[in-house]
């Protein structure tokens, strides 16, 4: 069987909150042959495959043609997951998906079309942050051309990738080390966001933009919001977030 695109999602003590991805992945709209693998530590906060089943019939008729989960014994870095997941990946394409993030429709067939156009990397210049806890937002913007949102890259040159694995600017590894020179960014927003406040890993964004509109302090790259977050996803999901995060203190 052909397969496009690989989706990796890797996550770790992150079962509060990776469903979102899932939900944004269950309602792509794409022509392109999909795989799902997500790799995932097996601790009392994980997010387990009997849940990741409970999507595959939605992620299915979203057009993925394989779900594969990957448990691990023991904590590894997110730079190593990437290249177990591209060692079991059979797709051309590589998207690289965050846990706490919610996947435009369009993500796919835009970052695949351009792998296939003969690009090494696909991202996003530009984007919507949602803080779950106090549900403010902002808009990120890459300053050096270099440093975008929703990744995408080729499968053959994440599996190529060694060691010693990173713990912390884990992207630009994976761009020095992958040797990737031909990379095209996409300029609009897409329909899709990032998150704060449920992960483990950005414990202190959140502090670079304001909690509200009455205070009006960006710090760059984060700057004043150019979408709604109630433009981008549906109600119900919305309201979830609401139920589970709003003015909860997890990671703060």
């Amino acid at each position: 069987m052909k397969i496009d695109l690989t989706a990796a999602l890797p996550t770790w003590e992150n079962k509060n909150i990776v469903w979102l991805q899932l939900e944004s992945l269950c309602r792509q709209k794409t022509s392109v042959r999909w795989e799902l693998i997500v790799c995932e530590e097996q601790t009392p906060n994980m997010f387990g495959e009997k849940r990741l089943i409970e999507f595959k019939e939605r992620l299915e008729e979203a057009g993925c043609v394989r779900c594969k989960y990957i448990p691990l014994s023991s904590h590894v870095p997110l730079s190593k997951k990437w290249v177990i997941m591209a060692n079991e990946a059979r797709g051309t394409s590589f998207a690289l998906c965050a846990s706490d993030d919610y996947s435009s429709p369009d993500r796919f067939e835009l970052s695949h079309n351009m792998i296939m156009e003969g690009h090494d990397w696909f991202d996003v210049k530009k984007g919507l942050f949602l803080n779950l806890r106090r549900f403010s937002t902002t808009t990120f913007i890459d300053p050096t051309g270099v440093e975008g949102l929703t990744m995408c890259t080729r499968t053959d040159i994440v599996k190529k990738l060694k060691g010693p694995w990173p713990t912390s600017s884990v992207d630009k590894w994976l761009k020095v080390s992958g040797k990737i020179s031909n990379l095209y960014q996409h300029e609009e927003n897409l329909l899709g966001l990032d998150t704060d406040g449920a992960n483990s890993i950005c414990w202190t964004r959140w502090r670079l933009y304001p909690d509200n509109e009455d205070r009006v302090k960006y710090i760059p790259p984060f700057h004043p919001p150019e979408q709604r977050f109630e433009d981008i996803l549906p109600s119900e999901i919305i309201d979830k977030l609401k139920l589970n995060f709003l003015e909860k203190k997890f990671y703060f």
